[in-house]
Order: structure tokens, then sequence, then C-alpha cells
């Protein structure tokens, strides 16, 4: 899947509905659940779409408005972030002293909303089959 278009939204939200139904999905979950009943893991979005008797014009209206909910949604989360980043979280003068002070300070309320905010990004693109789930986004591997 090419992400480039999920970076521009407003430039590219028709691209990101052909990427998206062109997108196997991750799980079995998510936000097609209530279109379709069951995912599969094994077909395309769009596939699935078809084998449930849309027509190709009703797929793309679905995706489309699929894609319009997770582009506000995404512009939200976004917003929050940056707020919290310029305008509450202001500790230190670096990204690092930044990180750390976030990292010492999880009962601050606005180390709180950041992290809430991190999560709600995390659901959002795992309900949409573009991110894989937290516990398994991330592997470690031994380096030989």
């Amino acid at each position: 899947m090419n992400l480039e278009p999920f970076y521009w939204p407003d430039t590219y939200q028709a691209k990101m509905v052909t990427e998206w139904l062109n997108l196997t999905p991750t799980h079995n979950g998510g936000i097609l659940g209530s279109v379709l009943g069951a995912v599969a893991t094994n077909k395309t979005i769009f596939e699935q779409l078809q084998d449930a008797g849309k027509g190709v014009d009703e797929i793309f209206q679905i995706a489309t408005k699929i894609i319009k909910q997770f582009i506000q949604g995404a512009e939200a989360i976004e917003g929050k972030l940056e707020e919290l980043a310029t305008q509450k979280i202001t500790a230190g003068s670096t990204v690092l002293e930044r990180v750390d002070y976030i990292l010492a300070n999880s009962a601050d309320p606005d180390v709180a909303a950041w992290n809430e905010a991190i999560d709600m990004q995390y659901i959002s693109y795992n309900d949409h089959y573009i991110w894989a789930s937290p516990e398994g986004a991330f592997a470690v591997f031994a380096v030989k």
C-alpha cells in the first residue's frame, strides 16, 4: 500500500480511496465489520465489498465516506497533538527534553491527553487496516 496520499489527505483524497480499496485488511474486525459483518484478511477491501453485492459506484461511495471520516478524525488528532506540543507541554527547549518530560510525567493532565491522542491514532489506523494493532505493530529482532 502506498501511504503517501495519507500524509496529504486534502490533496489526495481520491487516491486515498483507491489505495484503501486495494488494501487487504490486517485483521477480521475494524471499520468494515458494520458493512460486511465478517471481514476477510485474504481479499482486498474492494473484492469484499464486491462479493457483498455492492456495485462499483456504491463501493466508491462507501469508501469515500469512510475515508472522509478517517481524515476528519486524523485531523482532529493532529490538531490536539499540535496544540499540546506547542502550547501545553513546553518543558524543555529540545525534542529530547520534551520527550524526557512526557516519559517522566504521565500524571500531568497534558501528558495524559497526549498519550490518549496517540492511543486514538493507533486505534483509528488499526480500525482502518492501515497499521497493525499496537501489540503487534513493532517487533524486536536480534541483530547478528
